[in-house]
């Protein structure tokens, strides 16, 4: 029972921080007169980080971009086997077959 209260508030009580003061900083501190906010993050980013990190950031972003085309992929080479060719060229094969 402890467990499961101390992920509750750590999950939601501690864990929206770090984007709050984020969204803090970079609305009213930082950029208070952005016409578009949404451009902060990357403000902050290429303005206000050190080389090295900006580097394992841009890392981050690549590999969460690589990790979403894959998903993509699978999902189309998955419903191109099962909803195409299973079903339309190879009716009566198994589901393990060579040709």
């Amino acid at each position: 029972m402890l467990s499961v209260l101390w992920f509750n508030l750590a999950h939601y009580a501690l864990r929206p921080w770090p984007w709050i003061f984020d969204r803090i900083g970079r609305r009213w501190v930082l950029y208070p007169g952005l016409t578009q906010p949404e451009r902060g993050y990357m403000l902050v980013a290429t303005r206000n980080t050190p080389h090295a990190i900006l580097g394992i950031l841009l890392a981050g972003f690549m590999a969460a971009f690589m990790s979403t085309i894959a998903t993509q992929l699978n999902w189309g080479s998955s419903y191109l086997v099962e909803d195409f060719y299973r079903r339309f060229l190879k009716k009566d094969r198994q589901r393990k077959h060579t040709t």
